[in-house]
């Protein structure tokens, strides 16, 4: 327990593998903890202090960020280091001023950012293991982020539209384009890799091979499947009447 707050180094051995007995005992944790808020709402929607829940977890989504730049300052990482590295990274801000603020565009972003939260939850590449206090944290916010939309739709009773879709376009890509050109620029995709714009994530052998054959390929396709998977993400949420 002495390294437990301490990180593994960029580009040291990974303690978490996929497909593995922690893998899959992490996966079901996360599963009923989602599971277990969504039967929750009911109960909390009926509670006095609702409010107080919500900024409860509102403020720990902001301040869970201030244990990741302290790692960096204390190890003097360079600072693109200091910067959220995808859509996750970002719906840990909005979701947070979300449930504080009960701001409906943040509501809508970190929702169609939340499919993110589950491939990396699915998918994880994340160094460290379970006698780490950086495991814990990582799993814990993605999970949150996907506790955010669950209460705008369940509790504060926010619709989502299908007009909502362009708000996640139009805000989305360019802020690819812009973590792919700070990316380029660093040139160093195993430290930052934002928007997955220098290569793939990780597990995807097709998006490698695309990669592999034409960087500029891979790109163009990359953001054309998160622009159809966050389409159909929201489907079955959108409501038939427009808002007024």
């Amino acid at each position: 327990m002495e390294n437990f707050f301490q990180r593994v180094p960029y580009g040291g051995e990974a303690e978490f593998h996929l497909f593995t007995i922690e893998y899959y005992l992490t996966v079901l944790v996360c599963t009923v903890l989602i599971i277990g808020f969504f039967l929750l709402t009911p109960k909390i929607k009926k509670m006095k202090n609702e409010k107080s829940v919500r900024y409860v977890l509102g403020i720990f989504m902001l301040l869970s960020s201030v244990t990741i730049y302290l790692y960096a300052y204390s190890n003097s990482l360079p600072w693109y280091m200091y910067l959220p590295e995808a859509t996750c990274g970002w719906a840990i801000y909005l979701g947070g001023i979300a449930l504080i603020t009960k701001n409906r565009t943040c509501f809508v972003l970190t929702f169609f950012w939340s499919w993110g939260a589950i491939t990396t939850l699915l998918f994880s590449n994340i160094l460290d293991g379970p006698t780490r206090y950086n495991f814990y944290q990582f799993f814990i916010r993605h999970v949150l982020i996907l506790i955010v939309p669950i209460y705008f739709m369940r509790i504060l009773e926010y619709k989502l539209y299908k007009s909502d879709f362009n708000l996640y376009v139009f805000i989305t890509l360019p802020m690819a384009i812009i973590g792919g050109i700070i990316s380029h620029i660093v040139n160093k995709p195993d430290m930052l890799n934002m928007f997955y714009m220098m290569q793939p994530a990780s597990n995807t052998p097709i998006l490698d091979i695309i990669n592999d054959y034409n960087h500029i390929l891979y790109i163009v396709l990359w953001l054309i499947l998160a622009i159809i998977i966050g389409y159909l993400y929201g489907l079955p949420f959108y409501e038939r009447k427009t808002p007024e």
